[in-house]
């Protein structure tokens, strides 16, 4: 396998890919749906009101309607904002609005195995040079030795796609340029033809 380097253009073309995107939103403190069923592979975007947060916790602390953190865990902050598959990993996900706990604000996330195929790999191994950046920045991927083409999608905080390209070849180099969009992280979601990439870049 070789490694390709490359950035990406920005382009205005919708995307398709090979996972499915959720959203919970809130309906006063109560997260709506409470409790999700998605496969490896998939995003959540939480879309809840700039006085909750989103917070990890052990079964213990959720069933104890406690907003200990869970070591390693995802955390998003007041108006939430998306969970990329790579803090998804197989298994339930208990969490909690931090502020909002002792009321019994609290989901869980049930991640089960892809319903893809054994060739679709979700992948996070994406070096993004610089990070934290200006606003310009480059992509060094790991090994890989599939497709021809790939399709990009960077999302905000809030799960709002800011831009995307399509179909175009990964041995070009390009360039993406956030530096007209406001300091903050974004999420990156790159496809192949058997695999997807996810990672975050900071702007700053």
């Amino acid at each position: 396998m070789k490694k390709l380097t490359f950035s990406l253009l920005l382009g205005l073309v919708a995307l398709t890919g090979f996972s499915t995107t959720w959203t919970v939103t809130n309906s006063g403190f109560n997260f709506s749906p409470a409790t999700i069923t998605i496969a490896s592979g998939d995003t959540v975007m939480f879309n809840i009101d700039n006085i909750h947060t989103v917070l990890e916790v052990s079964e213990a602390t959720w069933n104890a309607n406690d907003n200990t953190p869970l070591p390693g865990g995802f955390g998003l902050p007041f108006g939430g904002g998306m969970l990329l598959p790579d803090d998804l990993p197989e298994g339930t996900h208990f969490y909690v609005c931090e502020p909002h706990a002792s009321m019994g604000m609290k989901g869980r996330i049930i991640v089960e195995g892809s319903s893809a195929t054994d060739e679709t790999l979700l992948r996070s191994d994406i070096a993004l040079f610089p990070n934290p950046t200006k606003g310009k920045f480059q992509v060094l991927m790991g090994d890989t030795e599939f497709a021809q083409n790939f399709d990009l999608e960077i999302y905000d905080s809030q799960g709002k796609i800011v831009f995307s390209t399509s179909k175009f070849d990964p041995q070009v180099i390009h360039e993406i340029d956030l530096s007209d969009f406001e300091n903050g992280m974004y999420f990156i979601k790159l496809y192949g033809d058997t695999e997807i990439y996810c990672s975050k870049i900071v702007v700053q």
